[in-house]
């Protein structure tokens, strides 16, 4: 059973919402770490999505201004800088690119991590796991639990099966390769997952979909758990 709370303390919407109302509810040092955690890695989440897009622009302008480039069969025969300076920026940006999409991708991971914690504070019963992975699969398994928040863990978590593997691709084997694509005239910035992998995904696609998916789930969430502390 979820705890209760009237609804007149009810001012706000989705996710910001639940975290006032439990926050109410629970005074202890490691819930109020929980609590700030969950607030910071999502806000970082946001900040970083926009770092990595704005870099992808300037990558972008970098090669489309500074390098010598023909193409063959929609492929890159050459593409060289015109001088160093271009050649510096350019590594310097592919860099920062790479470095950032595995940032990015810890903080989603940890993110979720956070939130499987903050889901035991939301339960009178004991809740099993505070990994993510590790407390879905125990939902799926453990229906009578809650089987509609199960149901919705396993039914609409494709994206985040899919992610997680890509995202062990990186941290285990080799950094995220940032190299370029030219099609109508014009640049984008796609990565692997590792250099030893073919599969190619364009960078702000990538963070675009993933904080999509986030948001979301977020909003599932909030909205999923506002209406059991109305009941």
């Amino acid at each position: 059973m979820v705890y209760s709370v009237k609804k007149s303390t009810l001012r706000k919407s989705n996710f910001v919402k639940l975290l006032d109302i439990v926050y109410e509810k629970h005074s202890s040092e490691y819930f109020k770490s929980v609590d700030y955690s969950i607030k910071a890695k999502l806000s970082v989440i946001f900040k970083f999505q926009v770092l990595i897009k704005n870099d992808c622009k300037e990558l972008e302008k970098v090669w489309a201004t500074g390098f010598d480039f023909s193409t063959q069969g929609g492929k890159f025969t050459k593409i060289e800088p015109k001088n160093e300076t271009f050649d510096k920026l350019e590594t310097e940006l592919m860099h920062d690119i790479s470095n950032n999409i595995d940032i990015f991708s810890y903080l989603v991971v940890s993110f979720f991590d956070i939130l499987s914690k903050y889901t035991t504070f939301l339960y009178d019963e004991e809740i099993k796991f505070q990994s993510f992975s590790k407390q879905r699969s125990w939902f799926i398994k453990n229906p009578e639990i809650d089987k509609s928040y199960a149901n919705f863990l396993y039914r609409q978590l494709g994206w985040y099966d899919i992610f997680k593997d890509k995202r062990d691709s990186m941290t285990h084997k080799l950094a995220p390769l940032v190299i370029p694509e030219r099609k109508f005239g014009m640049f984008s910035v796609l990565f692997c997952y590792n250099q030893m992998e073919d599969e190619k995904v364009n960078v702000e696609v990538f963070v675009d979909h993933i904080v999509k998916r986030i948001s979301e789930f977020v909003e599932f969430y909030g909205n999923y758990f506002i209406k059991k502390f109305e009941k």
